[in-house]
């Protein structure tokens, strides 16, 4: 029952709710946008098959047939070599340098990173259309 001076209730149309709507599909849309080159640069990382937590470079095509997993007492004994066609020494060796930080890993010297026990090994040559990298992963040795 109303009470004079009440206001009666009154059913809310669909047309008062298009401008929350609005504003929430705009923020939406502009999220997804604003997050698709992110979502690009995890699409197309490719990570060592026998070293897992490791990404490639960009380019860098994986020599299966180099790589070998090794159970030892101590801890697994494990190699990844990959092909990189077109790149520098110096291009490879400044990506790794870069991400391995990035990653857990502590640089001890060029080419040599150690994270919870294990060391990394990272060996980079010259061959004939590009550059070859070598990671080996073993238990800590000091």
């Amino acid at each position: 029952m109303c009470k004079a001076g009440d206001q009666p209730f009154t059913a809310r149309k669909n047309s008062d709710r298009i401008p929350s709507m609005t504003r929430f599909l705009t923020i939406l849309v502009f999220i997804f946008i604003l997050s698709a080159p992110l979502r690009g640069a995890w699409a197309e990382t490719a990570y060592l098959g026998n070293i897992p937590d490791i990404p490639m470079m960009a380019g860098m095509e994986e020599v299966p047939d180099e790589g070998f997993v090794f159970d030892a007492p101590d801890g697994q004994i494990v190699r990844a070599v990959v092909f990189a066609p077109k790149k520098a020494e110096n291009d490879v060796l400044g990506y790794y340098t870069k991400v391995l930080p990035e990653l857990g890993w502590v640089a001890r010297k060029t080419g040599l990173f150690i994270r919870n026990g294990e060391q990394l090994t990272v060996t980079i040559g010259k061959v004939d259309g590009g550059v070859l990298a070598t990671f080996d992963l073993s238990p800590r040795t000091d």
